[in-house]
């Protein structure tokens, strides 16, 4: 089949119409689009050149093996292949009529796919006899990757405005925008009905609602601030609001100034963030660090008057002990001795809240030493008010000193009488629980773990929450002139920390108060069994002992003590004078009591020294510090033989002699 030839019309010189061939086949080769034509059998009469890029080869005219334009594959646009017999050309000619705007993909020779628009149109003869068809080729693939990418851009716009909104959904920041004046909000997520506890809705239509929830306190600054915004560059501010039921929260906002190219501001937009816990956290750390100052002062005061108190007390007894029944004198010494001790309780009391008392920690049961504790419990807090124990049978075992937890029930009884004064109930409770990770949540403090619980109740006036702020500091007390120090709930507080363990209060006024003190639990069970006084016969003895002190005070009072116990007493006023000693000495010196801190050669140097060389004498150190080398952390070494300073006669000797019976270490360090 040859391609026609159309007519022209044209004018000529004279102006008259006539009639020009068109050449319709050049017309055809510089088209953009791929054209050729077949006869009805789907042979291949003419192609452009257009349609050998298309196709990726040039066809063979007329060639049966190249019907229907056997150089390519097509397939539907949904990726279905479809045989060349069965393709658009066939069937615009199967069923003589022209199939326009079928969108297909051509697969060419070397594998390139184009996704193309073709159209088939019949070709009849004068006699109306179908003798072929002509077919064009537009190739898509250009506009149909644009649209794809269009297409990926607006779902990867829609998919990017999805996770806005659920980012947006469950951050826990308020994040807002709002016109430079605050007319209106433009944006705010729905962060804000959690925090505001109003709905974003309210805020869409009264826009300076969020401040009307502002404490009076904080409003005007605030709205100031945030109306400055448009000359400034940020801002940012911290303030309360009042939710609707009634709760006050902590609010840190941040905002900033949005400007046009021109330089106008003409949005403002920022975050808001709840920061409750924050100033919560906050608090109690100020509160720890003013507790800490406190006791690091109250600490180093207890220890500067240990040697002072050392030798009151001493050399009072001493000098009592050799005053006879009816001396005028003996009256006003037992005044002094009465106050040294008194003194020394003061000191033990400061220590404790500072967490600078030495301790000897042993494996306990609570309930046994709760038990023990119940019969001085009922003579300290009268017969007015009822003492009711409710104690875990199962109850695991804990470490601590027992003179320690004697000490917290007796100072906890004490307040909670004074708590009582028309009477009332004291309930002392015992319990294994567990503290996990959510309630580490609620006191950031806590390490999670197994833990015995210890409850102390009553049924008394109670407190409110500023005077629970401030019960456990050392000398604040709600009690008369005269009547009490300040130091009891304080001597609880530094215990229970030193032990490692966690206080806390619950009360509200006229409801009564609960104290819950947490101390780690052993896996270990134990009993403790109290250990009573030694008589003063066993007390004595007649050995060597070298006394090492570089105070001459302290040394004298040891001196006196121990000699009037029958021992034999060498001394020395440092560690190198102690070192002639024992080197001078005939014979076998059976204890050595040695300062801890001295100058040129310490406690801890000597007492290694003497380990080396006289491994069969004994060693007890003497000191008012509690952080050396001896002591760590206010807790005493297994392997140490300890005395703290102030020490009255008899404990002095009571240890002496304690020391010098016990077996001896196979193993000195």
């Amino acid at each position: 089949m040859n391609m026609p030839h159309d007519a022209n019309v044209s004018r000529d010189a004279g102006g008259e119409k006539t009639l020009q061939k068109v050449d319709v086949k050049a017309l055809l080769e510089h088209l953009p689009v791929a054209a050729y034509a077949c006869d009805r059998d789907g042979l291949i009469t003419y192609y452009n050149q257009y349609a050998e890029q298309v196709w990726g080869r040039r066809p063979k005219l007329n060639d049966p093996a190249d019907r229907y334009c056997g150089a390519h594959r097509h397939y539907l646009a949904d990726g279905t292949p479809v045989p060349h017999t069965e393709c658009w050309i066939a069937q615009a000619l199967r069923e003589n009529k022209a199939l326009l705007g079928k969108e297909i993909i051509i697969e060419q020779p070397d594998g390139k796919r184009l996704a193309v628009l073709a159209h088939a149109n019949p070709i009849h003869s004068e006699a109306g006899e179908l003798v072929g068809a002509v077919n064009i080729i537009v190739d898509i693939t250009e506009r149909k990757s644009a649209l794809l990418a269009c297409q990926q851009a607006e779902a990867a716009l829609r998919n990017s405005e999805e996770r806005f909104r659920e980012v947006m959904g469950t951050v826990e920041q308020v994040f807002w925008r709002a016109r430079p004046d605050l007319s209106e909000i433009l944006y705010v997520n729905p962060a804000y009905e959690r925090i505001w506890g109003r709905s974003c809705e309210s805020l869409y239509r009264s826009p300076l609602s969020w401040a009307q929830a502002i404490h009076p306190d904080d409003r005007k600054r605030v709205l100031q601030a945030a109306l400055a915004q448009a000359t400034m560059n940020s801002y940012q501010e911290e303030y309360r609001i009042t939710r609707p039921d009634g709760t006050m929260r902590w609010i840190r906002d941040r905002g900033f100034p949005v400007h046009d190219e021109n330089g106008n501001v003409v949005r403002l937009t920022g975050v808001a963030e709840d920061i409750t816990e924050r100033k919560r956290l906050e608090e109690q750390l100020r509160q720890a660090q003013k507790m800490e100052a406190i006791g690091q002062l109250a600490g180093g005061v207890a220890h500067d008057f240990n040697n002072l108190l050392t030798i009151i007390t001493g050399f009072s007894e001493v000098i009592l002990l050799q005053l006879a029944q009816d001396s005028p004198y003996r009256s006003s010494l037992l005044e002094v001795c009465k106050a040294g001790e008194r003194a020394a309780s003061l000191t033990r009391q400061l220590l404790a809240f500072s967490r600078k008392q030495i301790i000897a920690p042993e494996i306990l049961n609570l309930n046994t030493l709760v038990g023990e504790t119940e019969k001085m419990l009922h003579r300290l807090i009268g017969e007015d008010i009822t003492l009711v124990s409710v104690m875990a049978p199962d109850l695991h075992a804990i470490k601590a000193d027992p003179g320690q937890i004697e000490q917290i029930l007796m100072n906890l009884a004490v307040n909670a009488r004074d708590a009582m004064p028309r009477g009332g109930k004291l309930t002392t409770e015992t319990a294994n629980v567990i503290l996990d990770e959510s309630y580490s949540v609620i006191r950031s403090e806590v390490r999670p773990g197994p833990y015995v619980m210890l409850a102390v109740s009553d049924t008394g006036c109670g407190m409110d929450k500023d005077l629970q702020a401030r019960i456990f500091e050392p000398f604040f007390t709600t009690k008369g002139p005269g009547q009490g120090t300040g130091l009891g709930l304080a001597t609880v507080y530094g215990i229970v920390k030193q032990a490692g363990g966690y206080i806390y209060v619950y009360s509200e006024p006229d409801t009564g108060t609960t104290f819950k003190i947490y101390l780690p639990s052993m896996a270990e069970q134990a009993d403790y069994i109290s250990s009573g006084a030694a008589s003063p016969q066993a007390m004595r003895g007649c050995e060597t002992v070298l006394l090492v002190e570089d105070d001459d005070n302290v040394r004298a009072v040891a001196r006196h003590v121990l000699e009037a116990c029958g021992y034999v007493v060498l001394e020395a006023d440092s560690g190198e004078d102690a070192l002639k000693v024992l080197q001078e000495h005939v014979g076998p010196i059976h204890l050595v009591i040695s300062d801890v801190v001295m100058p040129t050669m310490n406690g801890p140097a000597l007492a290694e020294y003497v380990a080396k060389q006289w491994p069969h004498t004994k060693f007890l150190f003497v000191s008012g510090y509690t952080d050396d080398a001896v002591v760590r952390n206010g807790v005493l070494r297994a392997d140490v033989n300890f005395l703290q300073k102030p020490f009255s006669p008899r404990n002095l000797a009571r240890k002496v002699r304690e020391i010098l019976d016990a077996k001896p270490l196979e193993n000195r360090n």
